[in-house]
């Protein structure tokens, strides 16, 4: 074995930050990208209103720092859409807590805009694969003439396990609010991801679009 191996760290950055917006130093925190590096400085607002938020309310955040570029070049439009002076909006959903570090939820493009919440489907996952007999799974938001949109879930199962869908639901019903109970669960042979490990969460989700409609 070698004894020389350093233990992974995790970092976050943006494009639009040339370098590391965040870092982790000394000890780790499970599922935080670490603090801020020197010089920068982080807002989260709410997604609805605008108000900045404390620690542990997730929200959009905005980044200000030197290494923040000025703008897309020859693209105007997109550039007035994520800079607002010296500030890049990020279109992440996280929150910090009292202690600097930071998490990431999810792209704000996918969370799912339930009644008057906004429902991470990364934490909805989080508890599905905590089901001993799920290996994996996807969630998504899908059309609901109630709330407008509703999550909806995808879970690949181990070997040999012998679970029902309803089984699954009623596991979950009891470790997630009203908002974030799931519309449907249906069960595949594995989840869709991209070449980088990504769920395609657009080909689930008119998948179900479709199936709806039959």
């Amino acid at each position: 074995m070698d004894t020389d191996l350093q233990p992974l760290i995790q970092v976050y950055g943006l494009s639009e930050t040339l370098i590391v917006a965040s870092v982790e130093k000394g000890k780790t925190t499970p599922n935080s990208v670490g603090k801020l590096i020197p010089s920068t400085e982080l807002k989260v607002v709410d997604l609805t209103t605008g108000v900045a938020l404390g620690p542990n309310e997730g929200g959009e955040f905005y980044v200000r720092s030197p290494q923040v570029m000025k703008c897309y070049l020859n693209n105007p439009k997109v550039t007035a859409e994520v800079f607002t002076e010296d500030v890049v909006v990020s279109r992440r959903f996280w929150p910090y807590d009292l202690k600097g570090n930071l998490y990431i939820t999810d792209r704000l493009k996918e969370m799912i805009k339930s009644g008057f919440h906004q429902v991470s489907p990364t934490e909805i996952e989080s508890v599905l694969c905590s089901h001993q007999a799920i290996e994996d799974a996807a969630v998504v938001g899908i059309p609901d003439s109630t709330l407008g949109e509703a999550p909806y879930g995808f879970v690949v199962m181990k070997p040999d396990s012998h679970v029902t869908p309803e089984n699954i639901l009623r596991f979950i019903s009891a470790r997630l609010a009203p908002q974030k109970q799931l519309k449907g669960l249906e069960i595949r042979d594995q989840i869709p991801r991209s070449q980088f490990g990504e769920i395609e969460r657009k080909y689930l989700n008119d998948h179900v679009v479709q199936k709806l409609k039959k």
